[in-house]
């Protein structure tokens, strides 16, 4: 195994493709039909850099998912002050019923399990529609994602 290890790291430092696995297109390769070989070659260093309105595609479709997730974060705080609201005023108009105060704590309890089935897929939707040119890139930035709405969710 290590003779094996040995003689492909040989391999790829004759062929200059060493440091590959930073360069993982598989993200990029599913999203676009267009990539040639030449963008994919490691030898031609002006084929290995992305070019000013790639990197300004996607600056600005970051900003427009980090818009949305924004939005979201705030939809997601306006229902907990309406919950606020709503617990507030059935404390006024039910106060003698004992059971009839915990009503709206059951119902908040069901928003998020309902909120995280439905942003789930928003959330991956936004990472694809992000084309992150790396598949680590993109799950990190999905991780980000997922943290962010589940923050504000629970």
């Amino acid at each position: 195994m290590s003779l094996w290890k040995r003689r492909s790291s040989v391999l790829a430092y004759q062929w200059g493709m060493t440091g590959m696995e930073e360069r993982d297109m598989d993200v990029n390769l599913g999203a676009s039909a267009d990539v040639s070989l030449a963008a994919l070659s490691p030898l031609d260093d002006s084929a290995t850099n992305r070019s000013v309105v790639e990197e300004i595609d996607l600056v600005m479709r970051v900003m427009l998912s980090f818009c949305v997730i924004a939005c979201i974060a705030l939809a997601i705080i306006v229902v907990m002050l309406v919950y606020f609201d709503i617990e507030n005023h059935s404390e006024r108009y039910l106060g003698d019923y004992p059971l009839a105060r915990y009503v709206p704590q059951v119902l908040y309890s069901a928003i998020p399990v309902f909120l995280g089935t439905v942003l789930e897929p928003v959330v991956e939707a936004l990472n694809e529609f992000e084309m992150h040119p790396t598949a680590a890139t993109a799950e990190d930035a999905l991780i980000i994602k997922h943290f962010a709405v589940q923050f504000f969710n629970r």
